[in-house]
C-alpha cells in the first residue's frame, strides 16, 4: 500500500506521530533510537514520545506546540509521502485523513500510558541510552 498524498494527510505529517509504549522498542529496533524525540509539551502538560523532526533527533521536542515548524515535518516525510507508511505508528493509522473523536480518545490514552510506571521507565531507559 502506498502513502496517501492528500493535503489532509500531508498536513498531519507536519506534526509528527506519537509512538505508543507497545510500538516503542520495535520502532527503535527498526529505525534507531534517534528516530524519536521526547515530547514535553506545555500545551498538553504531559510527556510522551514522538517521531523526531529535523534538529531534534534523539533529543527533546520543541517545548510548545506552536514552536513546531511546519517546514520541518516528521523525519520520515519525504517528497509529500510517508517513507515508513507500511510500518507507520498507530497514531498515524488512527488519524488517517483527519483527526476524529476516536483518534482523540486514542491519543489521550497513549499519553496516559507514557505517564504510567512502565512508560516512565521506558523514557528513563531511552534518556540514559539503554535502549
Amino acid at each position: 500500500m502506498r502513502s496517501c498524498n492528500c493535503k489532509e494527510c500531508q498536513d498531519m505529517c507536519r506534526f509528527p506521530c506519537a509512538i505508543n509504549i507497545r510500538e516503542f522498542k520495535k520502532f527503535i529496533e527498526k529505525h534507531g533510537r534517534n528516530s524519536l524525540m521526547l515530547c514535553n509539551d506545555s500545551y498538553y502538560d504531559r510527556i510522551f514520545m514522538r517521531i523526531a523532526i529535523p534538529g531534534h533527533e534523539g533529543g527533546f521536542s520543541p517545548t510548545k506546540v506552536t514552536e513546531f515548524d511546519n517546514k520541518k515535518p516528521c523525519i520520515f516525510f519525504k517528497d509529500g509521502l510517508c517513507m515508513i507508511y507500511e510500518d507507520r505508528p498507530m497514531d498515524a493509522k488512527k488519524a488517517y485523513h483527519k483527526a476524529t473523536d476516536e483518534y482523540t480518545k486514542y491519543f489521550y490514552k497513549l499519553v496516559e500510558e507514557w505517564e504510567s510506571e512502565k512508560g516512565i521507565k521506558l523514557i528513563n531507559q531511552w534518556m540514559r541510552r539503554e535502549i
